[in-house]
């Protein structure tokens, strides 16, 4: 009898030590996911060497020679500096939460 409470009290203590790691891998997870899941920005503009765009969360994505779509996590990004072909460099500057474009799944962004 004592052996047998002695197994289920070592079992349960186990089950409650795994339980955080379970926890922390399922957050992890769900993390990755949204991280791989991608939408597509859409450029209006030519002859773009460097397109540098700000996250909302600050975080800032740099594209060397973008194409006429790129491919990013999905969020809300705005307009930081756009370099040209022949050297013409456009930084801008803005302190109002106005001018954000919203990357989502469902159809590409305009930019």
């Amino acid at each position: 009898m004592m052996f047998a409470h002695t197994t289920k009290v070592k079992l349960v203590g186990s089950f409650i030590a795994i339980l955080p790691f379970l926890a922390i891998g399922t957050c992890l997870c769900k993390a990755q996911d949204q991280r791989s899941t991608l939408g597509e920005l859409k450029l209006e503009g030519e002859h773009v060497e460097r397109l540098v765009l700000q996250r909302k969360d600050g975080h800032t994505e740099r594209f060397d020679r973008p194409g006429e779509i790129i491919k990013l996590p999905l969020g809300e990004y705005r307009l930081q500096q756009v370099d040209l072909i022949g050297g013409h460099t456009c930084r801008v500057l803005r302190l109002s939460e106005r001018g954000w474009i919203k990357v989502a799944v469902a159809r590409p962004a305009e930019l």
